[in-house]
């Protein structure tokens, strides 16, 4: 049985792997910054921002909330055109945009860690550990569509990998590297250990950029060949 990228024609078979290894690489950006973007900018400015910042502390970290937003939006935008772009089934494609979504939404969760919301819980006449525990319960909440992101899309990764159509795009030993990544994250995702799971992402996320591109390229021979 053919595979799914040839069902439609070549050119639009290349423009679409294209499209999926941009969303790769922008997830791959946003995955490399998130651990490291905190550290370079503090060895800029020669300070530490505090780890558990108090609603007094907000306007000094705001950089720390827009940073975040953006990292995150990068990401879900990312995973949307990675997922979108990849013929799966439906229950694959529900969960790549589950994902996506997931990834957006802690993107406005970490934006408003440091809103003027939260800056202006001083003003509420609560105790200053009230207004820090009012603050970081924005962070907790924000955790949910987290894990849910990683969840899901540790399922598109499964279920793409493991598919006909992933197995003849990206060949059987990413299929599977991918699949079997995605179990991973899953797992740790699940125990919640997000943070060790994050790391696996981005060689999943720069494996995916070369190799959809490369078949891109090659879908893209085809069609200047047959033309």
């Amino acid at each position: 049985m053919a595979d799914a990228t040839t069902l439609i024609s070549p050119d639009r078979a290349s423009t679409d792997l294209r499209r999926a290894a941009l969303g790769a690489l922008l997830a791959l950006v946003g995955y490399t910054l998130l651990p490291t973007f905190r550290a370079v900018v503090e060895a800029i400015i020669g300070s530490n921002t505090s780890v558990y910042p108090s609603p007094s502390e907000v306007p000094q970290n705001e950089w720390w909330g827009i940073s975040g937003g953006v990292i995150f939006f990068l990401i879900g935008i990312g995973v949307l055109l990675l997922v979108l772009n990849l013929p799966t089934s439906p229950l694959g494609r529900a969960l790549g945009v589950i994902g996506g979504a997931g990834f957006l939404l802690s993107g406005a969760g970490a934006r408003a860690m440091y809103s003027l919301a939260s800056a202006n819980l001083t003003h509420t006449g609560a105790d200053s550990g009230a207004q820090t525990a009012a603050l970081w319960a924005v962070n907790i909440a924000n955790g949910g569509p987290l894990i849910l992101a990683g969840c899901s899309f540790a399922g598109w990764l499964i279920l793409y990998g493991l598919s006909r159509t992933g197995l003849s795009t990206i060949g059987t030993g990413v299929g599977i590297t991918v699949a079997i990544a995605g179990t991973l994250i899953a797992l740790a995702e699940m125990s919640a250990a997000f943070f060790p799971a994050q790391f696996l992402y981005v060689p999943i996320f720069m494996l995916l950029t070369i190799v959809l591109y490369r078949r891109a390229g090659r879908m893209g021979q085809t069609a200047t060949d047959g033309s």
